[in-house]
């Protein structure tokens, strides 16, 4: 077979009525040849996209056995849409797709968009049939796919078809065997492909003789290798073929990519994998020593650098750093080796370094701003490597928002904790266009720098209206909807139900019933607790007959402070309703002060909580005992956890927790109340 297409080059010629109009209709001559080009030309009027205008391309070359994305020239004449695109030497398919802001065409549900490229005699180039199995196969996308379009549209082959194309590639090129049998291991693995140990082991056996025979022409890379010493190593178990290719790669490329590994292994393994290491100096040195003989630059599409180098990397970066960081309050070695740091770690490092110390108080913003800035600046500068070329470059530059939204999040916060509030709101700007009005947290502090910028109040409602409708606002949006509203309407009356007409009527229905399918009935020990102003209170005397709403927190967690707003809004709304209580249960404390810093805490908020204390666990050593016996009963462990207790005292539902909105927590906590208070 010379040649394959993949797709519905004749749909225009055919009468549309035999057409579904879901499936795309694209124009294509009628092959392909290596160094020539390709013109596509699409109608969006018969596919998915329909009606669309902002519409955009990329392009898949599938080359050396990887891909590579490009962004599409597009061009517009009577509704279609047209790209010309240069078709390089070395590259065997073309695949695509064209997309706007939330919808992806990627073909049909039977087939994709995509082309063999065919040599000048008109044969299928090397590694093209392998690519086509491999990016088709039910469990190989991640080996050789293209992950933006993978999980999308048409239908995938099972694994036994894959492996016919495997042995098409090899029935055609045999002299790829050293690329083909890699990803045929790797598959394996994963036991999606059934492929004998005993054949592969023989198969790279054959591959070392390939230089020696005569009019083959073949010499190995680095990277063959390697991928053999991988397959050698974590598939076959075989310590005499891994000592062979080590010897082979050790000889040919001095100074390459498996040296430099070793040479990582030896730092982590002689001086910074110790127990007990007094001084990281001269491992210091002996790493600054290491770039200095083996730059960057050199490795940054090496086979190691993406897909099994990093770990030797990131030890020895984060035993180096964070040792001067936690000892120290010394930033200067992160700040020092950022440039050489791998892509996929900066991230990492960004949550670790700035994230959690700011979040946590333990920095002031002025501090950890610069650290941030320059992270940022790290990120957002680095270009694609091999294992990235997935990625458009268009695309790729998208990824450093939609990747990290929790980052710039906080980045967006300490721009504004540093007087760089018009930084920090033209941030929010472009992060809202990821974000939507899907996270609550972001949603307060956009609409907080929407004001704080001037920005019209019909903006900053049409936002927390959208908010409203998907249940992801804070309490402050809601009280800025409520004071439009009065006085808009010259008083509150008619509020709760236009407050109640903004929200998604099913989503409220399937949220309901969400929580309420988690109830449960089971008896529960009730304590007594020492109450943060002085006095006890006893669940079984002062708080018979009472529905008891207890939420487990402690100062040192995130995610319980973070969910306390909503829970304050529980609170505000039964402030009324004398069957009521809640209880905010301090657990888990090991600092010594720790009342004085959930007074500080709470005033400092402006909570009116009733807090209470856990009881002196013998066991721990803390006062955590409440904890630890609920956690036994209900196999239950993790804090923010809330349980609610009937009249009854029998703990009715719980969780464990927080997924991220004040307002969808307010209304989980209702829905149990008030199930609860209707029971007879």
């Amino acid at each position: 077979m010379k040649r394959l297409f993949f797709c519905l080059v004749l749909c225009l010629l055919l009468s549309s009525l035999s057409i579904k109009a879901q499936n795309p209709c694209v124009v294509m001559p009628q092959q392909l040849k290596t160094g020539g080009t390709a013109t596509i030309t699409y109608d969006p009027s018969l596919t998915i996209l329909k009606g669309q205008t902002d519409i955009e391309g990329v392009y898949y070359l599938w080359k050396n056995y990887s891909w590579e994305a490009y962004d599409m020239n597009l061009s517009k004449k009577d509704g279609k849409l047209t790209t010309t695109i240069q078709l390089p030497g070395d590259a065997a398919l073309l695949a695509w797709k064209f997309y706007t802001a939330d919808t992806v065409d990627v073909g049909g549900d039977q087939f994709m968009y995509g082309y063999y490229i065919l040599d000048k005699n008109g044969n299928n180039m090397p590694g093209a049939n392998l690519g086509w199995g491999f990016l088709r196969g039910e469990t190989t996308q991640d080996l050789a796919g293209i992950p933006s379009i993978s999980n999308l549209g048409w239908k995938k082959i099972n694994n036994q078809v894959v492996k016919m194309w495997i042995n098409n590639e090899l029935r055609y090129h045999p002299e790829e065997s050293p690329n083909v049998n890699w990803f045929a291991a790797k598959a394996l693995m994963r036991d999606s492909i059934p492929v004998s140990k005993d054949l592969i082991r023989e198969n790279i056996r054959k591959e070392l003789q390939f230089e020696t025979i005569k009019g083959l022409n073949f010499k190995f890379t680095e990277e063959q290798l390697l991928k053999a010493y991988d397959v050698a190593e974590n598939l076959l178990g075989d310590t005499v073929l891994m000592d062979t290719l080590k010897l082979m790669i050790k000889d040919r490329f001095k100074g390459g990519e498996f040296d430099r590994e070793e040479a990582l292994k030896q730092i982590w393994e002689s001086t910074l994998h110790q127990k007990n290491p007094k001084d990281l100096t001269d491992s210091n040195k002996a790493f600054a020593k290491f770039l200095k003989k083996y730059p960057d630059e050199k490795f940054r599409d090496s086979y190691v650098q993406w897909d099994m180098f990093n770990h030797w990397y990131a030890g020895n970066f984060r035993a180096l750093t964070y040792d001067d960081i936690m000892k120290r309050n010394d930033y200067s070695t992160l700040l020092e080796y950022l440039p050489h740091t791998p892509y996929s770690y900066l991230g990492t490092y960004f949550w670790h370094c700035v994230m959690i110390p700011y979040e946590r108080g333990d920095v002031k913003p002025g501090f950890i701003y610069p650290i941030a800035q320059k992270i940022r600046a790290e990120i957002m500068g680095r270009d694609r490597t091999k294992a990235d070329k997935v990625w458009s470059p268009n695309e790729w530059e998208e990824k450093k928002y939609s990747d990290y939204l929790m980052h710039w999040l906080d980045y967006a916060k300490i721009l504004n904790d540093v007087n760089k509030s018009q930084e920090a709101l033209a941030l929010c700007d472009t992060l809202s266009q990821y974000y939507g009005v899907a996270n609550a947290d972001f949603n307060h502090f956009y609409m907080t720098m929407l004001e704080k910028g001037g920005r019209s109040s019909n903006e900053i409602l049409t936002n927390i209206k959208a908010a409203v409708n998907k249940n992801t606002a804070s309490p402050e949006m809601l009280a800025y909807l409520k004071n439009d509203y009065v006085k808009s309407h010259n008083g509150e009356q008619g509020y709760e139900a236009y407050l109640q007409n903004l929200k998604s009527a099913s989503q409220m229905e399937a949220q309901k019933a969400q929580v309420l399918k988690k109830l449960i009935k089971t008896p529960a020990k009730p304590f007594a607790f020492d109450k943060l102003e002085g006095g006890r209170i006893d669940m079984a005397k002062d708080l018979k007959g009472k529905i008891v709403v207890i939420d487990l927190w402690a100062t040192w967690c995130g995610p319980c402070k973070a969910a306390m707003p909503g829970m304050q809004m529980a609170v505000n709304k039964y402030k009324n309703d004398k069957s009521i209580q809640f209880l905010f249960l301090s657990t888990m404390e090991q600092d010594k002060n720790f009342i004085a810093k959930i007074k500080e805490f709470i005033k400092q908020k402006g909570y009116n909580f009733q807090v209470v204390l856990d009881e002196p666990n013998k066991e721990s050593g803390l006062r955590d005992l409440a904890y630890a016996t609920w956690g036994k009963t209900f196999q239950s462990s993790g804090i923010p956890w809330k349980l609610i207790f009937d009249k009854e005292g029998n703990v009715r539902w719980m969780s464990t927790g927080y997924f991220g909105s004040p307002s969808a927590l307010c209304d989980e906590i209702s829905y149990v109340i008030d199930y609860l208070e209707s029971e007879k």
